[in-house]
């Protein structure tokens, strides 16, 4: 039904650089319960790409909070086994996506209820996946946990109270059972160690 009635919001493909690509046509279909991702490659090339999905943020904003579980399943081009991501999550990994000549795909977002199995579900397949960047020497900016660490630093630098209680809160619930130290959350994250002004706020927090 979200195909047919769901609001059009148009995405963009980006290749490895960030840069557009331009034989990739990317849309998507929004309702508050569901939401699909198309894409259709246009050329007569294979295209590796991913999705540009800065333009659901403002719309995902006003309904669902940066914690929000969703099941992600690929129903055509892609695995049929579904995963589950927080919403914020989702949205800024960027996932490499490979697409056939003139083929297309569709990724189904379903808002997942509130409980507490869900939950569990998802936050152990966050672990996991940060575990695997962090071994493989990747980024993890986009990780959930490292998004609660960057979130303090980039939109209440002033609040030392609540960086306090989140670093807290991760260090007790993600780095001590991964036996990952604090500063690896840094030196990991792109976004953070690369720019002066967010380091510079860290060391003041700290």
């Amino acid at each position: 039904m979200v195909l047919r009635y769901g609001e059009m919001i148009s995405l963009s493909a980006r290749d490895s650089n960030n840069e557009f690509v331009s034989n990739v046509l990317a849309f998507s279909r929004y309702s508050l319960m569901e939401t699909m991702i198309i894409a259709t490659n246009l050329d007569d090339k294979t295209q590796k790409f991913s999705f540009d999905l800065s333009n659901l943020l403002p719309v995902f904003k006003k309904a669902y909070g940066n914690n929000t579980v969703v099941m992600v399943k690929s129903l055509i081009g892609g695995q049929s086994e579904h995963e589950y991501y927080f919403l914020r999550e989702f949205v800024e990994l960027r996932q490499l996506q490979t697409l056939a000549p003139y083929r297309s795909l569709i990724i189904s977002l379903t808002i997942c209820d509130d409980q507490q199995p869900v939950f569990k579900k998802c936050l152990t397949n966050s672990i996991e996946r940060t575990t695997k960047n962090l071994v493989a020497g990747k980024s993890i900016e986009n990780e959930q946990i490292s998004l609660l660490f960057s979130d303090c630093i980039e939109n209440t630098p002033h609040d030392i109270h609540r960086f306090a209680n989140v670093i807290g809160s991760i260090q007790n619930s993600f780095l001590d059972k991964l036996g990952v130290h604090f500063r690896e959350l840094f030196v990991t994250n792109a976004k953070l160690s690369s720019s002066v002004e967010l380091s510079s706020r860290l060391t003041a927090l700290t």
